[in-house]
């Protein structure tokens, strides 16, 4: 019933679960498990429909005999056996969905002080079932990967897990193809020799190696993609230890003696006089028609393959989101290829796989808040992102139930919870916020670290959240005091890292490239909308027009003169505006991870951390909401169709439904619908049962139901919605008079139970 309805008089629930806690507390293996069991309860679904035969329902007969002589229900409905992960057929759309993970995980999860794979980006994945329940389809939408991780890592991380697993899992034979030894080790790349080289929780990179390549075969990678997909990884690798020398006037040039300068050539499509000019100068436009170039020093040529390193992975993370929801997404069979007798097969036997999706449930996988001993452009992107989910929580479990408590007249003392509006200005208003004076001072030229940091003071000191003593005022630093608890932020790198700038002539060298892969890439950064915009998850993907499969990687090229290219910083908000929008077109459900310890240890549990997780997140509040107020809200016809079975005598021998066919459920999924019948209150008595005073307007001889209001509803976030179709005045009126007389019966056999 969640996912909607066979028939067009009920209505649909899109739902999101959202999985949030601290860095390291589970939130990647709990989204697994939800996708897990989604998956299972589809292919459960389709099982249900297959019809059992004869000889295995009197084998079900046999071993659970009914009581009068027939059949049970269990004959009758069989329940399968439960499905594990690995029992899904490898080209079922429910296995392709779970083998996403495998995939993202490699090229975006690594190894950090607090976690041994923390996902360095944030996902929303949303799944699409039929009205039965039945999965055909899914979205993926990443938010922000930690590009600096690439390029520097913090003692005691590593970098993304993809390139450890190539090394250690890879055969021999295949490694020679990209220009690597068979005894090559991560220490032997500088982007891989932070000193930290395994993992602490046990998982070995040869293993996950295996179910990576697992995943892209059941992905339907093909294989010269997926040789490709590894070789701009390893041509990354190599370019890292590329070297610069110095000419007489302090120029930079590659060194040609450098073994790594080949491989990368190889790998990327491009030679080594071309890397050399893109790395080593730059060009001024000089009029309309002309231009001037000019040489680089050593530390600008060193930044700018940095910058390449960079773009070309974030554009190769892209590339493999793309390719995922190309393979998962689903696809209308009313535009599939006459020619294609395997997919007209497919619809005859299994025609509800094909049907359009009547609900979808999203799960957000988002990092955690984070807290190091150098907190950088990152972590307060990632903390502003917790800060705006935390107001999110507490606006849907806190604010908007004690208001309805109080729109619908119920005696209710609200309950104060800690508001973190003046934290999100700090961050983010028009004209003051943090991340707003950031895009000003990277719009600006000749702007630095230490221009921005002075902007930040002036116009942040007389804020409540932010500080900024003499002592880190000296050095460039501030702290804003969170939900989870105070931060401070090192400025340095904050321009840099928010324009994100890759030079023209390194984009051009990319398109320039003789590797179509490369090119496709070079295409991803200059616009990555034009991959990442063909897939928006609240609606099904538009067809093609055309039937004739494309290239993998082909797509339309764009100016490479695009100017004004949003910062990161603007892009992940317009993300996370989005992400905020389309969560409040859904029913919303929380899950809340907590970490046992700091110490990343089994069997240890530290109730001071426990309870600091607790505190900050808004548990105790919304605990103490649930235990004063009303933890079910059914509109009366619901009521008694769910519990008309504890007064079936009492009411007679109507049907169990109250509500004509004629009548839309506009309450299904926890929505409060006009006529509502609010259960019993959660702070009863040491009995369990409260009494006759528990039911507002109750009466000794049981509970009289106050009428509330019917002309519209509220969904489960507490905003209004459309107003429904009102139920007519008799169904509403008979809905209600059984409701009272079923809720009477209850009460009277508790009161007997209680005497007995």
């Amino acid at each position: 019933e969640s996912l909607g309805a066979a028939d067009s008089t009920h209505y649909k629930c899109d739902q999101s679960i959202l999985v949030s806690g601290e860095s390291g507390a589970g939130k990647t293996v709990t989204t697994k498990f939800v996708m897990k069991y989604l998956a299972a309860l589809s292919q459960r679904s389709s099982l249900e429909k297959q019809p059992q035969r004869a000889y295995l329902k009197a084998q079900q007969q046999r071993l659970h005999p009914s009581p009068s002589g027939g059949y049970s229900w269990a004959v009758n409905n069989p329940s399968p056996e439960p499905i594990s992960p690995t029992s899904f057929l490898p080209n079922s759309i429910e296995s392709q969905v779970l083998q996403s993970n495998p995939i993202l995980e490699s090229f975006g999860n690594a190894r950090t002080l607090r976690n041994d794979n923390s996902s360095r980006f944030g996902k929303f994945i949303q799944i699409q079932f039929t009205a039965s329940g039945k999965l055909v389809g899914a979205t993926i939408e990443t938010y922000l990967l930690e590009k600096v991780r690439l390029v520097t890592q913090s003692l005691g991380e590593r970098n993304y897990h993809v390139f450890y697993e190539v090394m250690a899992g890879m055969p021999s034979s295949e490694l020679r193809n990209y220009c690597l030894a068979a005894t090559a080790t991560p220490q032997d790349f500088k982007m891989t020799c932070s000193g930290t080289y395994d993992r602490r929780d046990g998982v070995c990179d040869k293993d996950t190696y295996k179910a990576l390549r697992t995943a892209m075969n059941t992905m339907k990678f093909p294989i010269e993609e997926q040789h490709q997909v590894f070789g701009i990884a390893v041509a990354l690798l190599h370019a890292s230890n590329l070297t610069f020398g110095e000419t007489d006037h302090e120029q930079a040039v590659l060194e040609a003696d450098n073994v790594h300068l080949e491989p990368v050539c190889l790998l990327l499509g491009v030679t080594p006089e071309d890397l050399n000019d893109a790395l080593c100068s730059f060009s001024i436009q000089a009029g309309r028609d002309g231009s001037v170039t000019r040489k680089m020093t050593r530390p600008q040529a060193e930044k700018g393959l940095e910058a390449l390193i960079k773009a070309t992975y974030g554009a190769l993370f892209l590339y493999l989101v793309g390719k995922i929801n190309d393979s998962i997404a689903w696809k209308d069979p009313s535009l599939l290829s006459d020619e294609d007798d395997e997919e007209e097969e497919a619809l005859e036997k299994h025609p509800d796989e094909f049907h359009r999706p009547a609900a979808s449930i999203g799960v957000l996988d988002i990092f955690g808040f984070e807290t190091f001993g150098v907190n950088s452009f990152e972590q307060l992107c990632i903390n502003y992102c917790n800060e705006a989910l935390q107001q999110q929580f507490n606006a849907f479990v806190l604010k908007n139930e004690q208001e309805e408590y109080e729109r619908e007249g119920i005696d209710w003392s609200f309950i104060e919870f800690p508001e973190n509006q003046d934290v999100l200005d700090l961050i983010d208003k028009r004209g003051s916020g943090i991340l707003n004076i950031l895009d000003d001072q990277c719009r600006a030229p000749g702007t630095t670290d230490r221009s921005f940091a002075s902007d930040v003071y002036s116009k942040c000191s007389s804020l409540t959240r932010f500080t900024a003593n003499r002592k880190q005022v000296a050095v460039f630093q501030f702290e804003i005091q969170h939900y989870a608890g105070p931060v401070e932020y090192t400025t340095e790198g904050f321009v840099e890292k928010n324009r994100d700038e890759l030079p023209k002539e390194a984009t051009e060298l990319l398109r320039g490239s003789t590797n179509p892969f490369a090119q496709h890439l070079a295409d991803i950064i200059i616009d990555p909308e034009s991959i990442t915009s063909r897939f928006d998850s609240s609606t099904p993907p538009p067809p093609s027009e055309s039937s004739t499969p494309m290239t993998p990687y082909k797509l339309s090229r764009t100016d490479s003169s695009v100017a004004a290219r949003m910062t990161v910083g603007g892009q992940f908000r317009r993300q996370l505006r989005h992400l905020r929008g389309k969560i409040d077109q859904t029913c919303p459900h929380y899950i809340r991870c907590l970490k046992p310890n700091d110490n990343l240890i089994p069997d240890h549990f530290d109730a001071m951390v426990v309870a600091e997780q607790l505190r900050c997140g808004g548990i105790l509040e919304a605990v103490r909401v649930s235990r004063a107020g009303f933890t079910q809200h059914y509109p009366h016809a619901d009521f008694v169709r769910r519990y008309r079975s504890l007064g079936a005598k009492e009411l007679g021998s109507s049907t169990p439904s109250v509500v004509s066919s004629s009548t839309p459920d506009v309450a299904r999924n926890s929505w409060h619908g006009g006529g509502t019948s609010h259960g019993t209150s959660s702070s009863k008595g040491a009995n369990g049962w409260k009494g006759s005073k528990s039911w507002n307007g109750g009466t000794s001889n049981g509970p009289v139901l106050t009428p509330v209001r019917s002309a519209g509803y509220l969904n489960s976030r507490g905003f209004a919605g459309t107003p429904s179709p009102i139920a007519s005045q008799e169904v509403e009126e008979s809905a209600k008079s059984k409701c009272n007389k079923l809720l009477k019966v209850i009460y009277r056999k508790m009161q007997q139970f209680e005497k007995e």
